[in-house]
């Protein structure tokens, strides 16, 4: 039973989310603040071999970007620039021109259909991410028992294990949301009339 308290829980918020998506509520600030969570990640990618920006690999940052926002040399980082470059002014950059890229988005399709494209990509990759969880929670429950080997109790193990597992999984659906959203391409039917 204490096994599935924590599988409830975890359920009920998904639940919660995606009640409100399909009830048509107005996503947009969630996706806009996903779409910075995507940015920051890959920031925190291509940034991780070290503190200073010799050490980081903003040529792979900015062409991961260009396959979802950016135009083509639109942001280039030189040798130059690197002498006084901040994490903090990569991010703020990129997120400004991620956000630009979605609101021109939104004026060229619509804020109506914006807001319906939202709304599918967020069922999709939610649903699609929790199934995943759910299987990976069955089988971190019929291995956890090994811990008690270790003298750890199986039943605390699994909350902190699962909660570590829920928060990635809540932060790679923030980061997939942000993605597609910014990178799904809409295709307008033809109307096609018939004349007798």
């Amino acid at each position: 039973l204490q096994y599935d308290d924590v599988m409830n829980q975890q359920r009920e918020l998904i639940y919660k989310e995606r009640r409100q998506v399909i009830d048509g509520a107005d996503i947009k600030k969630n996706i806009t603040s996903m779409i910075e969570a995507m940015v920051l990640d890959l920031v925190t990618q291509y940034t991780a071999a070290g503190q200073y920006p010799d050490d980081w690999n903003l040529k792979g940052l900015v062409e991961e970007c260009e396959k979802i926002f950016l135009q083509e040399g639109e942001v280039v980082y030189t040798r130059a620039d690197l002498d006084d470059l901040e994490k903090e002014d990569v991010i703020e950059t990129l997120t400004e021109k991620a956000l630009a890229f979605y609101e021109a988005k939104e004026a060229e399709i619509g804020t109506e259909n914006m807001r319906e494209l939202e709304r599918v990509i967020m069922l999709r990759v939610v649903d699609t991410l929790w199934m995943e969880h759910i299987d990976e929670m069955d089988q971190l429950k019929h291995s956890i028992w090994l811990r008690s080997y270790a003298q750890h109790d199986p039943v605390i193990e699994y909350k902190n294990v699962g909660s570590d597992m829920f928060d990635a999984m809540i932060s790679n659906i923030k980061t997939q949301v942000g993605r597609y959203v910014l990178t799904a391409k809409v295709q307008r039917a033809e109307r096609k009339e018939v004349f007798k």
